[in-house]
């Protein structure tokens, strides 16, 4: 819903800040009040094909949800798999059943796949792994992080091993001395009110608004056009989940990403990079 949104914003001259909206399209209306707070499907993507080749895997399998999001981190990964030199053995979207997911198991035995990357969110992928695994099909899974909620998380054994690349875990030590210090307090301070670990969107809605708060400050007015300003002046800003700014487009740059894994119900840190700015 945000990128339609983003233009009654963009005609209005309303300022965007999204901090959940991964849509590649979201900013490409070429407009000075859109922004996004968030790496893109297809920064995603490109990352989840470099962990691919890191992690020496040659043939992929890739299953995908048939809606936008699906699309996008589908594509995306396609395309930067190929240029690191991997083979997509099969492409398949939006599976009926188990009788289904069987067709495509026993095939990719048969095509020697030896990863499969899932482009679909968390509900869909929940059903698609159990099937996958009662199938007989045991080779790793690796996905987006709409894969990274507490849905996924708790719903069984048969997600372990999954790894899946986010932007956020709150052990997650950033290239930043600052940075690190603003989680290790915000993590603290989100124990002791909800008594839980913070998540990927407490952490991004709590940037998201002292973001517009200090570029209020920075500009000394609220008018959007000047916060704006501020947005794309390419000055770093440190928060949370990381340092970043943003390019001319309004897409975020310059911030770090997190692979994870499930292990024994729950998520750990495997690696974490800077952003590929050429995704």
């Amino acid at each position: 819903m945000t990128v339609p949104v983003s233009q009654i914003y963009d005609n209005a001259g309303l300022l965007l800040l999204a901090p959940a909206s991964t849509s590649p399209n979201l900013t490409k209306r070429n407009s000075s009040f859109i922004f996004r707070n968030i790496p893109s499907d297809e920064q995603i993507g490109a990352r989840l094909a470099q962990y691919a080749r890191e992690a020496g895997y040659h043939r992929v399998a890739i299953y995908y949800s048939g809606d936008e999001y699906g699309r996008g981190l589908a594509n995306a990964f396609e395309e930067q798999a190929n240029l690191a030199g991997l083979k997509i053995g099969d492409r398949r979207s939006d599976f009926k059943g188990r009788a289904d997911v069987q067709r495509m198991a026993d095939k990719w035995e048969l095509l020697d796949v030896e990863v499969v990357l899932l482009a679909t969110n968390a509900r869909e992928g929940i059903r698609f792994i159990r099937e996958l695994r009662a199938s007989g099909f045991d080779k790793p899974v690796i996905g987006g992080d709409a894969l990274d909620n507490d849905q996924f998380v708790s719903s069984g054994d048969f997600v372990e091993g999954t790894v899946v690349v986010s932007i956020y875990h709150p052990d997650v030590i950033h290239h930043s001395d600052t940075d690190s210090s603003l989680n290790t307090q915000f993590r603290q301070q989100f124990r002791e009110k909800y008594g839980t670990e913070p998540g990927k969107w407490a952490a991004q809605a709590y940037d998201s608004l002292r973001l517009l708060a200090d570029m209020i400050e920075r500009a000394q007015s609220r008018n959007p056009k000047e916060i704006a300003k501020q947005l794309a002046s390419g000055h770093p800003w440190e928060g949370v989940v990381g340092r970043r700014s943003f390019d001319a487009n309004g897409n975020v740059e310059g911030m770090e990403l997190v692979e994870k894994q499930m292990r024994g119900g729950r998520f750990e840190i495997i690696g974490h990079s800077l952003l590929d700015l050429g995704a």
